[in-house]
């Protein structure tokens, strides 16, 4: 899947990205390393909103620094 999606960008996408000068006022383009990469995911919420049970549930096992409390687990009181 990763080929197909990094074929299609390198030849129908970047083409116009370079025509357009895309690079220059946004983000710099893709190269093959990003297609090859292990994906980043940033998930946000509100305190006690489920979001470490999520990724425990996501992961099926506990993960290093996990903590559960009643109260929020972060910062200086």
């Amino acid at each position: 899947m990763a080929f197909v999606t990094m074929h299609v960008v390198m030849l129908q996408i970047r083409p116009l990205e370079e025509a357009y000068k895309f690079g220059s006022f946004f983000s710099s383009l893709l190269t093959e390393s990003d297609f090859e990469a292990k994906p980043s995911v940033l998930l946000l919420g509100q305190y006690s909103t489920g979001k470490t049970t999520f990724i425990k549930h996501l992961l099926g096992r506990d993960y290093p620094g996990i903590h559960i409390g009643p109260e929020p687990t972060t910062g200086e009181c």
